[in-house]
């Protein structure tokens, strides 16, 4: 809002019952909004400031924690406290409220940073429907208490679902239409080799029934080992001819896992071609030799049409990581693959040229194969090997790729070092990971006739979920994910398995056709992530918990803010790395960044940044001051790196996503050391008291030069540091010392020299306090920062 009097929001009951016990009730207002608030962005901490007097008061500013299972009479207390303890200052919060003498209820002044005016509105509604609901039944959690946002206010959108599938029928029938329909058309690709629809669909056929002849059954799983190439595409769908499922093996990958996969798999059979054979000859399984099978099919005589598979028979196996360590084969269904390549935010058709690109044992192979195939597309196939950015030119050249998708990690190594990969590009394809909207607006400003489109999901609903495609270069710093494609269903749900509303943080849930049947073999697993739909009218219906953070924006799209399970923290502060690393992409001196937490010398966990220069890295070397001054004007103290590095290139797995480990393994210039000097043990007896007082509250050792506020503490944590060093040293230190001095070395300090004091009067600030304004702003600047910062945490983006 833009000026104060727009900001004027009244907080008024609807229920006149309850408005007596509401009235002016300051702490009950801050609660009920603060409770919003945390619903509505997901923080545990929201920062506050309010006149405790007239309209022309002093600021007062604090930190309210808050979670979804606190009791409301809890919370109330809570406020009341920080009220009655509150410092001084100039500094405004994110949320303002204002009390006025009023006979019906408090008035917002401002709303947190970054809400527009509906925002606002939603707020100020849902606060007052929550107050009059714990006015009844105080005790209750705050999770329990109303949920909608009241009479006035907008439906909750429970879910969203994209159109329904139109063409039902299976890959393999809708591959043999196209055969029959244009058998001289190529349908693969690689090098020099041409594979046309007819013989495509002649030489599955074959392969099929031989592939029946051995004992492939309906629901038969076949392994698959082979590297890219026309072959591999050929055996795919003759074991999707045969009513098996496939479960293709990454050559790439190193020989225990591959044995660890088929002895959890248990395949019927491998197909392994004959530059892979000696690797699975004493694994157990039945080994066929692929070389040898296509060369015998060929000669067979056609065989009688098998008949297609059923929608819901199972199609492909995709073994992703576990938590436990052990991989988990997500059980993928034909209604699936069936509903992925049937898309009605893209048309392809048979002009297309599709570039397959990801390694099989990955799922966006699903999408790059089958929809090129059945919409009677060219699939050309990247040769076998390393990818690079100049092959990759080369490939989309040579072929006339129109359709391309690629990892978010490969997008920016291709948009920085190879951009006229996007040429001829019509359609491109990015996800799998957080994908920079920087990177984005750049290729579509150099490559206006690029339709983008960012596309969301995991394995376990085949492929792809959502979908977002912009008009232009997108504005902002994230980008959304957009909305559910055909056949899916997506909810954003509370930890209760309530909706929650427009702008709220929740956890996404995926439904529909795409939605793998589970975990092959795990029931347990299974069980645990594949939940029945809580809807009434969901008639068995199941639902994925996908482990996502994600809210609802104004508009009907959806933002993805992060892993669930994955963020990290650092110093008792949850901290999503993807922000860090958005920032540091936005420095000219840095090209691409990825930030991980470890252990560091202290033991502590801590922060590294790894960088690719955009010059060279003596350059990022000589301004890692600056890329530290940057960051710490725009981040909190502990969301800055501790440790920077400079590397050439960020590694990429098989998957083409950053290479964590391989990071954290590898050679890396280290930029300037530590950003700041070992913690300076106390000296004095007083010293050494003031510490254990910090110690105990903030739970670790602090030099004594480290500010409370950057070290972890909050307003809370202030009023029990207040109370624990009356404990050790037998005399009250007022609230406005402890944020004048936020240092044990200024706090010891002042101590020193000022005699003991009884606590400041409730009403005003401390006598003196105006010669101590200055220090207390800085402490209170960095409490406020880091506040912000929580408050805009949900608003970030992924892991």
């Amino acid at each position: 809002m833009r000026n104060e009097a727009s900001a004027h929001v009244e907080f008024r009951l609807r229920d006149e019952a309850a408005a007596p016990a509401l009235g002016t009730d300051l702490a009950l207002a801050l609660a009920a909004t603060a409770a919003v608030v945390q619903r509505l962005d997901g923080v545990g901490r929201v920062p506050v400031a309010w006149r405790a007097q007239d309209a022309h008061g002093p600021l007062r500013y604090g930190l309210i924690d808050v979670s979804a299972d606190l009791g409301f009479d809890v919370l109330v207390a809570r406020v009341r406290a920080l009220l009655e303890d509150g410092a001084t200052g100039e500094r405004q919060a994110a949320l303002t409220l204002e009390a006025r003498p009023l006979p019906d209820g408090v008035r917002l002044l401002r709303p947190p940073e970054g809400y527009s005016e509906a925002r606002t509105a939603r707020l100020l509604a849902q606060a007052v429907t929550l107050a009059a609901d714990a006015v009844r039944r105080p005790r209750a959690a705050l999770r329990d208490l109303a949920p909608d946002a009241g009479e006035d206010a907008p439906p909750l959108p429970h879910r969203t679902a994209g159109p329904p599938t139109e063409d039902t029928r299976t890959v393999p029938a809708r591959i043999a239409a196209q055969a029959a329909e244009r058998p001289d058309r190529p349908a693969v690709v690689c090098g020099d080799t041409v594979l046309r629809y007819g013989e495509l669909h002649r030489r599955a056929q074959n392969l099929a029934a031989r592939l029946v002849a051995r004992g492939v059954r309906p629901e038969s799983v076949v392994a698959i080992r082979a590297d890219r190439s026309p072959e591999l595409v050929v055996a795919l769908l003759a074991v999707l001819t045969a009513g098996g499922a496939y479960l293709a093996l990454d050559p790439e990958q190193p020989q225990d896992r591959i044995e660890r996969l088929l002895g959890d798999a248990r395949p019927a059979l491998a197909l392994v071609t004959s530059a892979h054979l000696a690797a699975l000859s004493a694994t157990g399984t039945e080994v066929l030799n692929l070389d040898d099978e296509l060369a015998a099919a060929a000669a067979d005589p056609d065989p009688a049409p098998l008949p297609a598979p059923l929608p819901g028979q199972l199609a492909y196996v995709s073994y992703t990581s576990g938590s436990t360590g052990e991989p988990k084969g997500v059980a993928v269904a034909h209604r699936g693959v069936t509903r992925l390549v049937d898309p009605d935010w893209s048309r392809f058709g048979p002009g297309d040229v599709f570039l397959q690109i990801a390694p099989v044992a990955f799922d966006a192979s699903t999408f790059e194969i089958w929809t090129a195939l059945v919409h009677g597309a060219t699939l050309a196939v990247y040769p076998p090997g390393r990818i690079t950015p100049e092959l990759l030119a080369e490939t989309v050249r040579r072929h006339g790729v129109s359709v391309l998708s690629l990892t978010a990690g490969l997008f920016h190594q291709v948009a920085d070092t190879a951009p006229e990969v996007f040429d001829g590009v019509r359609r491109l394809i990015a996800g799998g990971d957080v994908v920079s909207a920087r990177h984005v607006r750049t290729v579509l400003r150099e490559h206006p006739g690029l339709t983008f489109t960012h596309a969301y999901g995991p394995t376990e609903n085949t492929t792809f979920t959502t979908v977002w495609t912009p008009d232009g270069p997108p504005p902002g710093e994230y980008l959304p994910i957009g909305r559910p494609i055909r056949g899916t269903g997506v909810a954003i749900l509370d930890e209760s398995l309530r909706p929650v509303p427009v702008g709220a943080v929740g956890e996404l849930y995926a439904s529909g056709d795409g939605l793998a049947r589970g975990y092959l073999g795990r029931p347990a697993a299974t069980a645990e992530r594949f939940l029945p739909d809580p809807r009434p009218d969901a008639h068995g219906d199941r639902m994925y918990r996908t482990g996502d953070l994600a809210r609802w924006l104004e508009n009907g799209d959806i933002q993805f803010l992060g892993r669930a399970d994955t963020q990290v923290k650092i110093r008792g502060y949850r901290v999503e790395l993807g922000e860090i690393e958005s920032r540091l992409r936005e420095s000219p001196d840095v090209q691409d960044a990825t930030v991980l937490a470890d252990n560091g010398a202290s033991g502590e966990r801590e922060l590294a940044a790894y960088l690719v220069p955009a010059g060279s890295p003596e350059d990022l070397a000589g301004g890692a001051d600056r890329l530290r001054d940057r960051l710490a004007a725009t981040l909190p103290s502990y969301m800055v790196p501790r440790r920077l590095y400079a590397v050439t290139a960020l590694p990429l797995n098989a998957n083409g996503k950053v290479d964590r480990g391989a990071l954290a393994a590898g050679d890396a210039l280290e930029l300037g050391g530590r950003p700041d000097a070992p913690p300076t043990a106390p000296g004095s007896e007083l010293e050494r008291l003031v510490a254990t007082a910090w110690r105990d509250v903030l739970g670790r050792d602090t030099g004594v030069h480290e500010n409370f506020f950057e070290a972890g503490g909050d307003s809370l944590l202030l009023l029990r540091l207040r109370a624990r060093l009356t404990q050790l040293l037998g005399r009250k230190v007022p609230t406005v010392v402890l944020f004048s001095h936020p240092t044990i070395r200024d706090l010891t300090a002042h101590l020193d020299t000022e005699p003991a004091r009884t606590e400041p009067s409730r009403t005003g600030a401390e006598p003196g306090a105006d010669a101590e304004r200055e220090p207390a702003r800085r402490g209170r600047q960095a409490l406020q920062e880091r506040a912000r910062r929580l408050g805009a945490e949900g608003r970030g983006q992924r892991p």
